[in-house]
Formats: structure tokens, C-alpha cells, sequence
């Protein structure tokens, strides 16, 4: 059964000036996260591999942190509110999006593209294993969350307005990868935008991120601990590396081939869902 908040699509109901405590709390947590945190990591830098590359990821933990923090203890808004703004978190649709996109990654990287090299196990793989979630877990609060929250003051059953809360975070997604080293290759940015415009479509269509989460944890874990690539903006750990940057345009049929399958899936998981109900 739908429920009132599902009919409004308002998912967070926040009052007046409990939503101008968001934007504040938002704004603060962003400048930990642009400013406070790479500062902190470079004060922090020592000769101990282990520290350093923990403190890569300050930046995410600090602003997850805060946010967090300050969303339930300021707002006294609900955790799993941030997760899952529609419904209780569906563990079975991140489970098999996140099975379905890791073994597309496999057939791609080991099966198209053989042009790697071994590198062995590094003991930073374990570390990747602990901060990967939460680092993927704060982009997916900044890019589809917070949008969604901002967006809450208006009907997301509008088409104008999830036009411009996909547009918005699929060119904030763009802009903020402006600084990887792989931005370098020629068309890798609409990479990015496609991948910001995609999950903001698909969180919209699923009404919450465990697709996006699934996505974009596979995603990153797989980078740092099964195959890199040269120029990579995530740390060099994994047990392959591509010889060379991989082709832009592959990337980008491999992206639209895997994005469409995945919609696929997860349509047909939400029109079970609504079957059963």
C-alpha cells in the first residue's frame, strides 16, 4: 500500500526553518569536505604508507561524519532517512545490482580488454575494503541525496523538476572529477556526466540509492583491489593494472550497455515489488 509521503513525493517534510538548518549543516559539511579535510591530510602526511592512505579518505569520513552527526542530532531526523528517503533500505536490489555490475566489470576487463599486468597482493587492499564504502557512501549523500533534500521543498512528481535534479547532479558529478588525473583523455568527462545523470535518473526511478550505492561501491572497489589503470585517481592497490588508459569511447559503450541492463533489472525488481503489494 502507498503511502501519503509516497502520493506528495515530499519524502522529508522538513518545516520551514528545520530546511534552512539542512542548507546550513549541508554548507558546513562541504567545507570540511573541500577545505578542512584535504588541508588536515596534508598536515598529516608521515612516512608510513598505511596513514597516508587513510588520509586520502579523510576528506568523505569527515564530511560523512558531520553530516551525519548533525542530521540526527541537530534535525533529529532519521538515518536511514539519508539512505533510503522513500522506503526501508532493500537489501536484495543492492545485492543483485551489485552482483550484476561486478560481473560485467570481470567480463569487460578480463575477457575484451586482456591488456593488463600482475601485481600481487598489497596489504592496503584490506584498508580499500574498510574506507571504500564510506567514501562512496559520502558522493552518493552530496550528488543524489542532498539534491533530493533540496529538492523535497518542491513536487518531484514533476517532470521539470527531475529534469533539472538529474541535470544539477549529473554536472555536479562532472565538475567535481575536473581535478582526477584521467580527466586528461580526451572525452573521459561526459564519462562522468553520464554516470551523474544516469544515477540521479535511476535514484529518482527507484526512489532511493541502492542501486547508485551498489553501482559506484562495485565500481571503486573494483578498481582498487581488481584491476587499475595508469592515471587513476583511486590509489594504485590492486592485484592488475591496465598497460594503458583505457579507451574513452569503450569506456563509454560499456557504460551505456551496463546502465541499460541495469535499468532493465531494476525495473523488473520494482514491478515485482509492486506485484506483490
Amino acid at each position: 500500500m502507498m503511502s501519503k509521503s509516497d502520493k506528495k513525493e515530499n519524502i522529508f517534510n522538513l518545516d520551514g526553518l528545520t530546511y534552512r538548518y539542512f542548507l546550513i549543516i549541508l554548507l558546513l559539511s562541504l567545507f570540511c569536505f573541500f577545505v578542512i579535510g584535504p588541508v588536515l591530510s596534508l598536515l598529516l602526511q608521515t612516512t608510513n604508507s598505511s596513514l597516508n592512505y587513510i588520509l586520502i579518505y579523510l576528506p568523505f569520513l569527515l564530511f560523512l561524519l558531520i553530516f551525519t552527526v548533525l542530521w540526527c542530532k541537530v534535525l533529529k531526523q532519521p538515518l536511514i532517512l539519508l539512505f533510503s528517503p522513500f522506503y526501508s533500505w532493500r537489501k536484495a536490489l543492492f545485492i543483485m545490482v551489485a552482483i550484476s555490475y561486478l560481473v560485467l566489470l570481470f567480463i569487460n576487463d578480463f575477457i575484451f580488454d586482456r591488456t593488463y599486468t600482475a601485481n600481487g597482493f598489497n596489504p592496503l587492499m584490506l584498508l580499500s575494503l574498510l574506507l571504500i564504502p564510506f567514501q562512496t557512501l559520502a558522493e552518493e549523500v552530496i550528488f543524489r541525496v542532498s539534491p533530493l533534500i533540496i529538492a523535497s521543498r518542491f513536487d518531484l512528481n514533476k517532470k521539470s523538476v527531475k529534469t533539472i535534479l538529474i541535470l544539477l547532479s549529473g554536472v555536479l558529478f562532472a565538475l567535481m572529477h575536473l581535478s582526477n588525473p584521467e580527466i586528461a583523455h580526451p572525452l573521459i568527462i561526459l564519462y562522468y556526466l553520464f554516470w551523474g545523470l544516469f544515477t540521479m535518473a535511476i535514484t529518482l526511478y527507484t526512489k532511493g540509492i541502492e542501486v547508485t550505492y551498489a553501482l559506484h561501491l562495485v565500481n571503486n572497489l573494483f578498481i582498487t583491489i581488481v584491476m587499475n589503470y595508469p592515471s587513476s585517481a583511486l590509489p594504485q592497490t590492486a592485484f592488475f593494472t591496465k598497460i594503458s588508459f583505457p579507451n574513452t569511447y569503450n569506456l563509454l559503450i560499456f557504460e551505456v550497455i551496463s546502465f541499460l541492463l541495469i535499468t532493465i533489472e531494476s525495473k523488473g525488481f520494482i514491478n515485482g515489488q509492486k506485484e506483490n503489494h
